[in-house]
């Protein structure tokens, strides 16, 4: 009898030992989740998301890792900080601005959260556009360029309901189609703000351009494709402004 009471309490011991060892055992980071900050949209003028970026690291029990680093990197634009360490909940934040240049690129993005030896995470954000062409007017709507050149004053109202309007850039083209005279660094705002404003510049007919009427086309570029590189603007010509009442023609004379 007193054999197997022994034998029961040795097993016990060893139990006992089994289970303090496993205790303490050392926490080794082996997995990284998204916490929050995915799939956010930003607008194109301030380009910053409106919440961090957070991952949790944790360990082979799936309990929280506090200490470890975390190494932040995006296909555009700075994250701040760029290597956080995480705090006792296993937790990193990290801001993301997607750009802090012009022309930006419209679209999806995408930043990564890498903790060597364990894994990585990416998220993905959106920046977009909602720019729209306003009212067109110019005047004179006939020159003469007999004995010289011709200015044209333009003037052209826009909104960006998700940032600032760039530009504009105003095209006239002639009655062939093989000529063209374009303006965009002489336009200024004149009236409202650079979300919801009009522009006036003045465009110069040279002397020897080709008489006839030529056709207006107004054109704002808003930023790059992310996916493609291509430019993304708007642009209205011809149909789609004279539907709206706005002048396209202008007469160009030279005796």
């Amino acid at each position: 009898m007193r054999a197997v009471v022994l034998a029961a309490l040795m097993l016990h011991g060893v139990a006992a030992c089994s289970d303090s060892s496993s205790s303490t055992e050392p926490a080794v980071p082996t997995a990284l989740e998204v916490v929050s900050g995915d799939e956010q949209e930003t607008l194109s003028d301030s380009r910053h998301l409106p919440d961090p970026l957070r991952v949790r690291v944790m360990d082979q029990h799936g309990e929280p890792v506090e200490g470890v680093r975390v190494y932040w990197s995006a296909t555009v634009g700075p994250i701040s900080p760029w290597a956080p360490v995480t705090d006792e909940s296993g937790v990193v934040a990290a801001g993301w601005t997607l750009s802090d240049t012009f022309p930006v690129m419209l679209g999806a993005h995408s930043a990564t959260a890498h903790v060597p030896g364990v894994g990585s995470v990416t998220f993905t954000a959106y920046i977009r556009f909602g720019l729209s062409l306003e009212g067109v007017s110019f005047s004179p709507d006939e020159v003469d360029i007999t004995s010289g050149s011709a200015a044209v004053s333009v003037s052209v109202g826009a909104r960006n309901d998700f940032g600032s309007v760039h530009g504009p850039e105003v095209t006239f083209t002639s009655p062939s189609g093989e000529e063209t005279i374009r303006e965009t660094a002489s336009f200024e705002l004149i009236e409202g703000t650079i979300h919801e404003g009009v522009w006036e510049g003045t465009v110069v007919f040279p002397e020897g351009a080709e008489a006839g009427v030529w056709r207006l086309s107004v054109l704002f570029v808003d930023g790059y494709r992310a996916d493609t590189g291509a430019r993304v603007w708007t642009r209205l010509t011809g149909v789609a402004m004279e539907s709206r009442g706005w002048p396209v023609e202008l007469t160009v004379t030279a005796n």
